[in-house]
């Protein structure tokens, strides 16, 4: 059971990854003193296009730029995250129902869920949700989307701003889910500092950080009753994870050695308020 300093009544269920970023989110809540009543981990598989079956249909080269990428990534994470790495080994008041990628959905999660009684359902970092599930807390199963939507959502979301040249559009959004791809109403945009000798690792464990603060300011308004999202007002560009390929990864590292960052602080006066922001 996950020891926890109740400060929030309305009882909330968590969904997350299993990776360090996703605990470390976890790990805030419980330092807020967030009423946990439960929390749900989806363990990973290995990114799509680093499993087995497919790196071997990859070039030495392609293979080479992919595991940089992938393995900055986590040692950027073990950097910024890595004391969160035993949470869910801890003492635990709150039940922990783990479940394998592709099982989010099961009955076994919709059984548990239920039987703890959430009055908030929170996600981050697992597969989508179904109406069984979403059914359970109308209005108030919200999502941490690492993205600034409705401008980029899906996956690797903020990747691709880096990748497009568009850093005014890296950030986080805390919104409310519905039927389709990070859509539902927007409660708060949030948006890390970026500096010269960032990488997309380092940002996007930045956003995570920020986002929470995000996240506690959503729990309280729905606690309050005040909580008001915001319509998404326009579709903006969806990123899959099966549009990630090897060539971009080499390219966003070629941008990053020859000053992109640096460039954009420069106009970053010019262009940061170009994108609409809640909250």
């Amino acid at each position: 059971m996950l020891q926890v300093s109740q400060k929030l009544q309305k009882r909330v269920i968590i969904f997350i990854g299993d990776n360090l970023r996703h605990k470390y989110v976890l790990w805030r809540l419980l330092e807020a003193g967030v009423n946990l009543a439960g929390v749900v981990v989806q363990k990973r598989l290995p990114d799509p296009i680093m499993r087995t079956e497919n790196k071997q249909t990859l070039s030495k080269e392609d293979q080479e730029i992919l595991e940089y990428h992938f393995n900055l990534r986590d040692q950027t994470e073990l950097t910024f995250f890595g004391y969160c790495r035993d949470i869910l080994l801890k003492d635990q008041t709150a039940p922990v129902l783990s479940v394998s990628e592709g099982h989010i959905n099961d009955e076994i999660v919709e059984n548990f869920v239920r039987q703890q009684a959430p009055d908030i359902i929170l996600v981050y970092g697992t597969r989508l949700l179904r109406d069984a599930l979403l059914s359970i807390c109308p209005g108030r199963t919200i999502n941490l989307h690492l993205g600034l939507s409705p401008a980029y959502r899906g996956a690797a979301t903020i990747f691709w701003p880096l990748y497009n040249n568009e850093p005014e559009y890296v950030g986080a959004t805390i919104h409310q889910i519905d039927l389709t791809i990070d859509t539902g109403k927007i409660f708060h945009h949030v948006r890390p500092e970026i500096v010269p000798n960032d990488n997309p690792h380092t940002i996007g464990c930045k956003t995570v950080q920020v986002a929470v603060g995000g996240i506690l300011r959503t729990l309280w308004e729905l606690e309050r009753g005040d909580a008001k999202g915001v319509t998404q007002w326009e579709k903006g560009q969806v990123y899959l994870q099966k549009h990630f390929l090897p060539e971009h990864a080499r390219k966003i590292y070629q941008m990053l050695a020859e000053g992109m960052l640096t460039e954009y602080l420069k106009r970053k006066d010019r262009v940061y308020y170009r994108m609409r922001l809640v909250g």
